[in-house]
């Protein structure tokens, strides 16, 4: 199992940026992809059928707190997604070895990520 946190505004999974010179992902998503793999080298890989717990919190600002926004900015699915393209290739070989999420959104003092990713024994879930 790995459980760790991070104080880091994640930037959602953005859709690529399609030219008549090819396919590029935008630059701040890259570059939070390269921060959050660099967090997550010194962890084992795991294997087998995964499950990825996220939490994102998000500061509310000054602008926020005067709107009362209800909801952090981002789609969850968005926001997991940068997660599970990060750890591929670091924490598991392919994110189709996640075959169950949990993920919320939040509003709290500061920037911040948790992360549980943890091996599911399949065995004893088909006894259930």
């Amino acid at each position: 199992m790995i459980q760790t946190r991070f104080r880091l505004r994640v930037i959602p999974k953005a859709r690529p940026i399609v030219t008549r010179f090819g396919t590029r992902m935008p630059k701040a998503y890259v570059e939070q992809k390269k921060l959050l793999q660099l967090k997550l080298k010194p962890f084992k890989m795991l294997h087998g059928e995964l499950s990825l717990d996220c939490m994102f919190v998000f500061k509310k600002s000054k602008t926020n707190a005067k709107n009362k926004m209800s909801m952090p900015v981002g789609d969850v699915d968005n926001l997991i997604g940068a997660i599970m393209d990060a750890g591929e290739g670091i924490l598991y070989e392919n994110d189709r070895c996640i075959t169950e999420i949990k993920s919320k959104k939040i509003w709290g003092d500061d920037n911040w990520v948790f992360i549980e990713l943890k091996e599911l024994d399949i065995i004893s879930d088909a006894k259930r």
